[in-house]
């Protein structure tokens, strides 16, 4: 009969393959899982404060409604509150080491509202590089806990590193605007062509020479 108990050397082996996998995943996808985790807390968040004010003001049917509509408010909204609250803290830190080194409360105001735009617009790419950093580290740590050489592991780091910032850096640049045209300007075509992620029938706009996917809102 197998044993239930994993023995070492089984653990250490379901150890690298967990950080290999959420390595990889991180490093190449990072910015879409954080903006999923996001929204998962920021729902759980909603439903427990929705939930919480209809058992205080109201019958539990109530609180079961406004915890359904707080958790789909705030899991809209959670990732943007997020990154307003992180570029408000870098913006503060900002001010308080420009002011403390003498810089002046207006030169400070000035750059930390410059910082906090910054911060704010590329919130997105900022997650990218730090996600495929972690992701990048996460895969070496498993690699060597398979005693792989050194040698071989600064250039692994490097190119997972590199290679996930500029995958997650492309997904973000490829999510164009939803383009404003008008009915005059969709040709009527016999091909129909569908968007290899959510299904949905594609739309052919002669005036950018494209398909979109008006579900996803971006270029197929």
């Amino acid at each position: 009969m197998e044993p239930i108990l994993l023995v070492p050397g089984e653990i250490e082996i379901v150890v690298v393959a967990l950080l290999l996998v959420f390595g990889l995943a991180l490093a190449f996808a990072g910015h879409r899982i954080w903006k999923g985790l996001m929204g998962i807390i920021g729902a759980f968040l909603g439903f427990v404060l929705g939930y919480t004010l209809g058992m205080v003001f109201s019958g539990e049917l109530a609180a079961f409604l406004l915890g359904v509509i707080g958790a789909v408010l705030l899991g809209a909204v959670f990732y943007r509150l997020v990154s307003t609250g992180v570029s408000l803290v870098i913006a503060a830190a900002a001010f308080t080491l420009l002011y403390r080194l003498g810089a002046g409360t207006v030169i400070s105001l000035l750059v930390a509202g410059a910082v906090f735009v910054i911060v704010f617009l590329g919130f997105e790419r900022i997650i990218a590089l730090f996600t495929a950093l972690i992701g990048a580290s996460m895969v070496v740590w498993g690699l060597d806990l398979l005693d792989t050489s050194a040698y071989l592991l600064v250039p692994i780091f490097l190119v997972i590193a590199g290679a996930g910032t500029v995958v997650q850096y492309y997904d973000i640049e490829s999510k164009k605007k939803m383009p404003v045209v008008t009915h005059a300007s969709i040709m009527k075509i016999d091909v129909v062509k569908h968007c290899p992620t959510c299904g949905q029938v594609l739309t052919y706009l002669p005036d950018y020479n494209a398909w979109f996917c008006y579900s996803c809102g971006r270029y197929s």
